[in-house]
């Protein structure tokens, strides 16, 4: 396979996922959300079914891109997240944000807010807004 490069080391670009070719943004998502997939468990998870080996070929190309990496495991190999959790979290948002609020961050904290009010309307709040929520990171709230 030819070398593609590797646009998270050359860009430093932290919205990378959206980039992707609709079929790799697909893969790449479900590998993320899985933590570790094999092939196998990629092809199952798709919306629309490929070939074992398409899914293969793709996930090659996301690994050449950076964004994924992958272990040997017997005779199969396991692709896990290569962009750093924080990363990856933030580059959601911003497609959110961007596809369906205009590109305003602020605007999707509000509808956030709003849903996590509506959520927890029923159960008894901890104590402001980041009291309702399972911290990601202890230490990014305050």
């Amino acid at each position: 396979m030819q070398n593609a490069p590797n646009f998270v080391a050359e860009t430093g670009d932290d919205d990378l996922i959206h980039r992707l070719p609709r079929r790799e943004r697909e893969i790449a998502e479900i590998v993320y959300a899985k933590g570790e997939a094999s092939a196998e468990d990629v092809c199952r998870a798709l919306s629309d079914p490929l070939s074992n080996a398409a899914v293969r070929t793709m996930l090659q190309r996301i690994e050449a891109k950076g964004m994924i990496r992958r272990r040997r495991d017997g005779k199969r190999y396991l692709y896990s997240a290569a962009l750093p959790d924080r990363i990856a979290r933030e580059a959601a948002l911003q497609r959110v944000s961007r596809d369906y609020f205009d590109g305003s961050l602020a605007c999707t904290a509000l509808a956030l807010t709003e849903m996590l009010d509506r959520e927890s309307a029923s159960a008894a709040p901890r104590g402001g807004l980041w009291g309702r929520m399972s911290p990601l990171d202890d230490a990014a709230h305050p």
